[in-house]
């Protein structure tokens, strides 16, 4: 984007739990997996609109980029008039599978990217919040990190989509139970909050052996949502 000044959030002015924050993305390129099903306009369980749309259309319209009619495949890769170059190419290469997610609840909107990415057969997001519509003093602002977080992401049988963040909760009763050894910072003022700065190898080592935990309620949740697609076909 060309306004990369983004307006960083805590988790807290959306969601109302904690869920598990990590300083490096919980993807790595190699499981990177674009999903089109989750493209479109949703309604979610607390009456929130999603709009999510592939992060290179917002990508397109930001560069005046002609955009999908523009692009001619060429020995794998993609060539766009006008072309692209240095930091923007970079950006667009590292960021082009990914969704720009735009959520509204009551006039109030909060912008994010999410990467897909799937292990195991398993859907997954990495989110980061872009932007949010709120007034807050730029000294606050200044202290705020932008981390990302992990979702598991399922389509039911209704198409559906049930996203689940990974609580917070989970990850703190297996530290406690000395089940679990991953680089981990402890943040806040009573250090009861939990950031995860192992790199992205690790994270993702980390998900494959809790997914093969044997906890049935590995992912249950307070962070958690179901989206209905908007003017949906039967």
């Amino acid at each position: 984007m060309k306004n990369r000044s983004f307006i960083l959030l805590l988790s807290v002015l959306l969601f109302s739990s904690c869920f598990v924050k990590s300083l490096h993305p919980f993807y790595t390129k190699d499981t990177i997996s674009y999903n089109e099903n989750l493209i479109g306009t949703w309604k979610d369980n607390q009456g929130a609109t999603w709009e999510i749309i592939p992060f290179k259309s917002e990508f397109y319209k930001e560069h005046n980029i002609m955009g999908k009619t523009g692009e001619v495949e060429f020995n794998g890769t993609v060539k766009m008039d006008p072309p692209l170059k240095g930091e923007d190419l970079k950006f667009y290469e590292e960021y082009k599978n990914g969704y720009y997610i735009k959520r509204t609840k009551k006039g109030k909107e909060a912008v994010f990217f999410a990467n897909p990415f799937k292990v195991q057969g398993q859907y997954f997001l990495d989110f980061t919040p872009l932007m949010i519509n709120l007034e807050t003093e730029s000294l606050i602002e200044n202290h705020l990190v932008s981390t990302h977080s992990l979702v598991k992401f399922d389509i039911a049988e209704d198409k559906s989509v049930r996203l689940n963040w990974l609580d917070e909760s989970r990850l703190k009763e297996l530290f406690k139970q000395k089940k679990i050894k991953i680089e981990h910072e402890k943040t806040g003022i009573d250090k009861s909050g939990i950031l995860l700065t192992a790199k992205s190898k690790e994270l993702q080592k980390f998900i494959k052996k809790y997914m093969a935990s044997k906890d049935e309620d590995k992912w249950k949740s307070d962070t958690k949502f179901t989206l209905t697609k908007v003017n949906a076909k039967p």
